[in-house]
């Protein structure tokens, strides 16, 4: 772990965990016509406070399942994001 190695796995983890559930939240300001407007402002909340500071992934909880079609594009959209974010410059 002292040469970083193991290290890129928890960053893995935690990036993709903050942008998979920004995403979701930013699929449900997309499909924001479906929801209440309380559901529209958490989601809009989930979205800055997860790619400013990276610790609101409950936001996602209770949408995961209600546009399966939109949301989860989003989610695996954030997720290759966010692998890219952490791959780009790693040496070979």
């Amino acid at each position: 772990m002292e040469r970083g190695e193991a290290s890129i796995l928890g960053a893995i983890d935690e990036c993709t965990l903050c942008l998979v559930s920004a995403g979701i939240c930013a699929g449900n300001v997309v499909t924001s016509m479906m929801l209440a407007d309380g559901d529209v402002a958490i989601s809009k909340r989930g979205v800055k406070i997860n790619l400013l500071c990276g610790d609101f992934i409950e936001a996602a909880y209770p949408f995961m399942e209600r546009s399966p079609v939109i949301v989860n594009g989003f989610a695996y959209l954030a997720c290759g994001i966010s692998t890219e974010i952490l791959f780009y410059n790693r040496p070979e």
